[in-house]
Formats: C-alpha cells, structure tokens, sequence
C-alpha cells in the first residue's frame, strides 16, 4: 500500500525557492499558476490571476510575443489562402463571353503583395528566433 507523502511533498515545496526569484523561499500565497486558464497578463508587465498579481517572467512576455507574432502571420496566411482560391474559380469559370481580366489583376497583384509581406514577416520571425538561440 503507498503511503502519504503529501506533508514532506508541502515542505519540500516551501522550503525550494521561488520560480523567477534567486533565494528567496515561496511564501503562502506567492504561487504563481501553471496554466493560462482565466489568467491575464496586464500593460504594466504584472500577472493577474487566481493568486493575484506576480510579475512575469521575461520569457513569458517573449512567448507571448511569439505567439502573437505568429498569430498573425496564420491569419494572413489564411487571407491569401482564401484570394487564392477566389483566383481559382474565376479563372475556371471564364469564358468567351465574361471578361474578368482586371478582377484577375487585382486579386494577382494583392496576392503578390501579400506574399511579400509574409515573406518579410517569416524573415523576420526566423532572425529573432535564431537571436534568441
């Protein structure tokens, strides 16, 4: 049969330093949470959740930047996923007697752009990934 071991498992735990702090021992009421479930993270660098508010760590802030980065960047890649498509059944559906050539030059000419600017995006998020190496 197991015994419980969560009173040594509390002291353990009381007695290691804080996550974030150098030497100082957690205090009751310093625990930070694990997950992001309804916790927010406030302008002035502070976490609020169920515990109240801690500081954040700095690699919180550079992940949540990545994220949000990358966000974007998904989002985008959708939007031009989509013209592509638009692109696609225009130019299956023209015949001889519906000339769709200046709506074709604009969803290419924004497609392009798009691209490009992903491109630069990517470039972008690859530099600061490898920086962060």
């Amino acid at each position: 049969m197991a015994e419980d071991k969560t009173a040594e498992f509390l002291a353990l735990a009381k007695s290691l330093p804080a996550v974030g702090s150098s030497s100082q021992a957690t205090q009751p009421g310093s625990v930070r949470p694990m997950n992001g479930i309804n916790n927010t993270s406030s302008s002035d660098g502070n976490f609020t959740g169920r515990y109240g508010k801690t500081p954040l760590h700095p690699a919180y802030d550079e992940l949540r930047n990545f994220h949000q980065t990358a966000s974007g960047i998904s989002k985008d890649i959708a939007a031009t996923s989509h013209m592509l498509q638009q692109l696609a059944l225009i130019v299956k559906s023209n015949s001889l007697f519906h000339d769709d050539s200046s709506q074709v030059n604009q969803l290419v000419t924004h497609i392009k752009k798009n691209i490009e600017s992903l491109n630069g995006r990517l470039d972008e998020a690859n530099a600061t990934i490898q920086y962060q190496k």
